[in-house]
């Protein structure tokens, strides 16, 4: 309900927010695989030894 009348008024403006969101979600998936933070390459929960 909310989304379509978003559309009504900017359906541009949303879709460039759609894409903003696609990007910044993809570059958080390469984040938590594996960053300069985070060497490791199995995960925690198995190097605690579970």
């Amino acid at each position: 309900e909310y989304k379509s009348k978003l559309h009504i008024i900017i359906p541009n403006k949303v879709e460039k927010f759609k894409t903003k969101q696609l990007a910044s979600g993809a570059s958080e998936k390469c984040k938590s695989r594996r960053g300069p933070g985070r060497p490791r390459k199995k995960p925690r929960v198995r190097t605690r030894g579970w």
